[in-house]
């Protein structure tokens, strides 16, 4: 389950304030403050892959069991270092859950994670931000294929909203043509929707 917007500023905000002391460090189960990415193939965190469980830079590989020795069994854990630290902790996260629970959610943040690392740079020095840009594409076109009426939610386990544009915005973002689907913006100030094309079958059939 998503946190707020409300909680994400909460502990936004608590980073602020403590940005005039020594640089904070994030510890769940180990410590992954600085991380840098270096994946071990070009389909990490890309489902259907599990490759993720591999990588031995990867602090939750152990299938997911610092995520599980957590105070709430590792479920909050993603979300708090998607709210704070974000980027390749995050991306550890979610696509260790991804592998563990294949859903369109997990997919998403982790396609969104590899598009943060390729804008920040938080890279090994033998990865390109090319590479990493094309895995965040790839995880993006896996929600679409795979995912297509994913939603996530908000922190009152209610309230929730389609990731199906949000996918296909976060795509073309990083210049990539969505192969196979197109964005169809209301005329009458309605919500826009994802549709299939009709010269392309998603892998799997979608679900």
């Amino acid at each position: 389950m998503s946190a707020s917007a409300s909680e994400r500023l909460v502990v936004l905000a608590g980073l602020a304030l403590a940005s005039c002391g020594p640089p904070a460090e994030y510890r769940f189960g180990t410590n992954v403050s600085g991380l840098r990415f270096k994946p071990i193939d070009s389909v990490e965190g890309v489902f259907p892959s599990t490759s993720v469980t591999r990588d031995p830079n990867n602090p939750f590989r152990f299938v997911g069991a610092n995520l599980k020795s957590q105070p709430d069994g590792g479920v909050g854990t993603k979300w708090q270092l998607l709210g704070s630290v974000g980027g390749v902790p995050a991306f550890y996260a979610f696509a260790t859950a991804l592998s563990q629970e294949p859903t369109g959610e997990n997919q998403y943040y982790t396609a969104q994670m590899l598009g943060e690392i390729a804008q920040t740079g938080a890279f090994d020095d033998q990865v390109t931000e090319l590479q990493v840009r094309n895995m965040a594409i790839a995880g993006y076109q896996a929600t679409l294929d795979y995912f297509p009426n994913a939603v996530s939610y908000l922190g009152d386990g209610k309230t929730f909203f389609a990731l199906d544009v949000l996918a296909y915005r976060g795509a073309v973002g990083l210049g990539a043509p969505m192969r196979g689907f197109a964005l169809v913006e209301s005329t009458d100030g309605g919500q826009p929707s994802v549709v299939r094309t009709t010269q392309y079958t998603s892998p799997d059939g979608g679900r």
